[in-house]
């Protein structure tokens, strides 16, 4: 399977998306470091085909599978997230309460944000949203987790076109023009 420009229909609310993918990160979590070895890779399209990954969604995802109420194609929109996992810790608190933009102001005061900002809302596949989000995680290094949850869900419905993917990029913008650059950088942005 390779990233497609055919755009799936939206089925699940961001919190549903979120609670799947927290699923996703507590297995990634549980792993062993040479199984999460295993998905490191710097390629999304071989990722996408790569065993290890197929092999950790589908045992995460069985009884939806089994089901029917999750098909091959949701677990595929899964891909980004997972790849990007390595990059970022998990920050379990206040997870309604993370801004990807304000996680980035605060990580990145300076230009260095609104570079990492424009190039964002300016990707226009799942690769080049990969590149990008891998660019900001993997700079901001392990002194900055993120809310899996909250950034996982944006990163899903961002591979949906049109609106889902436009109040995905607006609610970037808006919390990153919204907070203030911090005192300290690295300090995990949340709503107040």
């Amino acid at each position: 399977m390779t990233f497609s420009d055919d755009t799936p229909t939206v089925r699940r609310s961001p919190a549903e998306w979120a609670a799947l993918l927290l699923r996703l990160r507590d297995a990634y979590d549980a792993l062993p470091s040479g199984g999460r070895a295993d998905l490191k890779t710097p390629n999304a399209d071989v990722l996408r085909t790569e065993g290890a990954a197929w092999s950790l969604l589908t045992r995460v995802y069985r009884s939806e599978l089994d089901a029917g109420t999750m098909t091959e194609r949701d677990l595929g929109l899964l891909i980004v997230p997972l790849w990007l996992f390595p990059l970022a810790a998990h920050d379990p608190h206040d997870a309604d309460a993370f801004r990807f933009g304000a996680w980035l102001r605060n990580v990145y005061p300076g230009t260095r944000g609104e570079n990492l900002l424009r190039q964002l809302l300016g990707a226009r596949t799942p690769k080049a949203l990969l590149r990008h989000t891998a660019d900001a995680l993997g700079g901001a290094g392990r002194r900055s987790a993120v809310a899996w949850g909250a950034l996982g869900a944006h990163l899903v419905f961002w591979q949906f076109a049109g609106r889902p993917r436009t109040i995905v990029l607006e609610q970037w913008a808006s919390a990153f023009y919204r907070a203030q650059p911090p005192s300290t950088p690295g300090v995990i942005p949340h709503d107040d």
